[in-house]
């Protein structure tokens, strides 16, 4: 516990519960068919299993490449309408909540880092991807953290798939072996240093090495050369989010006066930092001469009148702009998506370019959809309720 005071910081140790104390073993792999051989291992001894990819597209294509007669995994990231979401997260807390039974927590789970926030579950068997370390510490919770009577696997690892930290490693380290990693995770040094502190001290105990973990991890003074452009770069883009969230704090002495801030449309002011800029897609059907939103066909109490709002809330899902900017909605409904549109919000209807309306038809693989990415190219969007929402380039001709 820390106490800070106007004359001094002062720190005190307090002591865990016993029942809190723990000690994981970390292994790191350096191949995901190493990965996938433990998760099926687990799989055929009716364990409890996790898999948290740090992208959501790695996600799908490892839930894809699992599937098999014997194994249908469950897909759980945030690219999912929010209705499908809250159905997929009530079956995670059903299938490995501190109340599951045997029988139910016999799946395996490929998820993207939403796993690892505020929800009461737990894995006989987690395997993680690189992430910095007190990411993989949080993740490592989720690992055995109930009291049961009787586990398929007693031992308790955490498997993380990573790159070998070694020192002559070119700037391409993470990139090579985990390219969408690298796009989520900019600084790479941390995740290098990450790795190299988990392969010297090979377990996490709770609470003794927490911090230690956490301090080593972030001590990037002996990080390969080539990884430090990377850790630069992220330095100053912390310096530069810095700036930004002061130009987007209320001054409470000086009230809302136009010459005290930045002042922008409430769409147009941040509350969180992010890397790159998202938009809002609300996903949508066409049912005779209508636009529907999608909860509302799933729900079907949420096709009246007075649920409107709540319904298009529930079709919502967030992307990243470079991959879809645009929605195309064919000339024969343009006038049905105007109305469907009327009932939004003046400052939802106004911003256009944040509020996607995207109509999906019906085809094979579940529904689809057409687009432009942030580079105007056409893209191709496929949704369903098992992997979600994914976008593709349209093909030529």
């Amino acid at each position: 516990m820390t106490l800070v005071g106007v004359e001094n910081v002062l720190e005190l140790a307090c002591n865990a519960r016993d029942e809190l104390k723990r000690t994981v073993a970390v292994r790191l792999i350096s191949d995901e068919a190493s990965v996938v051989h433990v998760i099926k291992d687990a799989a055929a001894k009716n364990a409890a299993v996790a898999w948290v990819r740090n992208s959501v597209d790695d996600v799908i294509a490892s839930a894809q490449a699992l599937t098999t007669d014997s194994i249908k995994p469950i897909v759980f990231h945030a690219r999912f309408a929010m209705i499908d979401r809250l159905v997929i997260e009530r079956k995670v807390l059903r299938r490995f909540g501190s109340k599951s039974s045997e029988a139910d927590r016999a799946a395996v789970l490929i998820a993207s880092p939403v796993l690892q926030e505020s929800l009461d579950i737990d894995f006989d068997v987690l395997c993680t991807d690189i992430a910095p370390m007190d990411l993989v510490i949080q993740r490592a919770g989720r690992l055995q953290r109930h009291k049961r009577n009787k586990r398929p696997i007693e031992s308790e690892e955490l498997y993380i798939l990573s790159p070998v930290p070694e020192k002559n490693v070119d700037k391409k380290w993470i990139s090579h072996f985990l390219p969408k990693t690298a796009g989520v995770y900019r600084n790479v040094a941390l995740l290098w240093r990450t790795a190299e502190v988990l392969k010297q001290e090979k377990e996490i105990k709770s609470p003794e090495n927490i911090r230690y973990l956490i301090e080593q991890a972030a001590d990037l003074s002996d990080v390969p050369e080539a990884l430090m452009g990377d850790r630069n770069n992220a330095e100053g883009r912390g310096r530069a989010e810095k700036g930004l969230a002061m130009q987007n704090v209320l001054n409470y002495e000086a009230g809302y006066a136009p010459d005290v801030a930045l002042w922008e449309s409430d769409i147009r002011t941040p509350t969180r930092l992010e890397d790159e800029p998202h938009v809002t897609v609300r996903l949508a059907i066409m049912e005779g001469q209508s636009v529907r939103p999608w909860a509302a066909f799933i729900d079907s109490s949420l096709g009246t009148q007075h649920q409107q709002k709540q319904a298009w809330a529930l079709s919502e899902v967030s992307v990243r702009r470079k991959q879809l900017a645009h929605c195309l909605i064919p000339p024969e409904a343009k006038e049905a998506a105007s109305r469907a549109r009327s009932v939004w919000s003046r400052w939802e209807r106004e911003a256009e370019d944040q509020f996607l309306l995207l109509l999906l038809t019906p085809n094979e693989s579940g529904w689809r959809g057409s687009g432009r990415n942030g580079k105007g190219q056409d893209v191709v969007i496929q949704y369903d309720q098992l992997y979600g929402l994914q976008i593709f380039p349209a093909r030529s001709g």
